[in-house]
């Protein structure tokens, strides 16, 4: 696992449940509700530390499969999207360019 701000973080995101969620394609970390199944709420504080957490890259990951690519695809979608280069379903897309 990515080296996070705190020992609590780590922990809580390997307990599974706890509904702290990291996406790593998108470097977010997030709530999600456990009655709704695509609703999330982003958090950019670390809830037992408080430090600042990295900003999420979505709109990037958009932008550049857009760009580089030339694929759009829906938020819904995308982990199915057969189009999608595997590096984009990671955290490799973006370590790879050093963001």
């Amino acid at each position: 696992m990515d080296k996070f701000c705190c020992d609590y973080l780590v922990s809580r995101l390997s307990e599974g449940n706890v509904y702290i969620k990291y996406d790593s394609s998108f470097r977010e970390f997030y709530l999600k509700r456990s009655d709704a199944k695509n609703v999330i709420y982003l958090i950019q504080f670390c809830p037992w530390c408080g430090k600042k957490l990295p900003k999420g890259l979505r709109n990037e990951w958009f932008d550049i499969l857009e760009k580089e690519y030339k694929i759009e695809t829906d938020i819904f979608e995308w982990r199915e999207n057969k189009d999608i280069p595997q590096e984009f379903k990671s955290d490799e897309w973006w370590k790879k360019r050093g963001l």
